[in-house]
């Protein structure tokens, strides 16, 4: 069985391996294939075009956008995107807008308290190109304000909590627009996080679907057993792709194993054949 992983982020957003050391890591451990998944950014395919031909490794462009449905946050993760629109490129300045606007207000909150930061010092001291709420949580561990980044989280920086922002994002329809005209093949991302109904689940999806959704990701770091087979459930309900990955990002989620998620994640080569038809399909 040849496998791979379809959810890696790098220093080109908020990872902390470059795209050649995730590389370097996906042939050690004999990953058929890799997608370079960045938070609102292709910048970490460039790098990694240098890199491959050298390497045994398929590497899968793609991206990881944020996006509201209902009030809720959602990503999209989208695959062999072969000619970025201009409307994907104005979705990504957006983006990137939007987070640096949420950095200056946890930046403003921490500072009101007396937990002095700079944006500027954060930038300077990451590997990554993207500041976002995991290095306000180190911040926080530096300054014996919690020992762990998941219980910085949950103490400080998530809603209700005293450092929580939230962040504006485009609107899931016109996403899913940018990501299909730039030959993209759209797939929902971690969809047990958004903690919906199942009835919400499936309206979620059924709408998706109809505004150029391809997939949705059924193997995820943490799933269950059942957990996967009820995804799986609904891919074929929707006649969707699979796709899976372990949302690798280094040290920044150091349990997280690239290929292997918490240890027990292994995602068959067919998900990626499966893509690939549907960019035939729908390209």
């Amino acid at each position: 069985m040849q496998y791979i992983d379809l959810h890696v982020h790098t220093t080109a957003s908020d990872g902390t391996c470059t795209p050649s050391e995730v590389m370097k890591i996906g042939e050690r451990i004999g990953l058929k294939a890799i997608a370079i998944t960045d938070h609102d950014t292709l910048k970490g395919l460039d790098e990694v075009g240098k890199t491959s031909k050298k390497s045994p490794i398929e590497v899968v462009s793609g991206i990881e956008i944020s996006s509201e449905w209902e009030g809720t946050e959602i990503h999209l993760l989208a695959y062999l995107l072969d000619n970025i629109s201009d409307d994907l490129r104005d979705t990504i300045k957006k983006l990137k807008l939007s987070r640096e606007s949420r950095n200056e207000g946890i930046a403003y909150l921490l500072n009101r308290d007396g937990v002095r930061v700079s944006i500027e010092k954060l930038r300077s001291e990451s590997r990554t190109r993207i500041i976002g709420r995991p290095y306000f949580a180190r911040l926080l561990i530096d300054k014996g304000l919690a020992k762990e980044i998941p219980e910085a989280f949950q103490k400080y920086l998530t809603p209700g909590k005293p450092y929580f922002v939230k962040r504006v994002f485009p609107d899931v329809k016109s996403c899913l627009s940018a990501l299909r005209n730039s030959g993209g093949v759209p797939v929902l991302a971690h969809p047990i996080k958004y903690n919906f109904s199942n009835e919400k689940l499936l309206d979620c999806i059924s709408e998706l679907k109809n505004n150029g959704l391809c997939g949705i990701e059924c193997m995820y770091s943490g799933y269950s057993k059942e957990q996967v087979e009820y995804l799986t459930e609904i891919a074929k309900k929707f006649n969707l792709c699979r796709t899976g990955g372990s949302d690798f990002h280094g040290k920044n989620k150091p349990d997280i194993r690239l290929g292997y998620g918490y240890g027990e994640l292994r995602v068959p080569y067919e998900y990626l054949a499966s893509l690939k038809d549907a960019k035939q399909k729908y390209g």
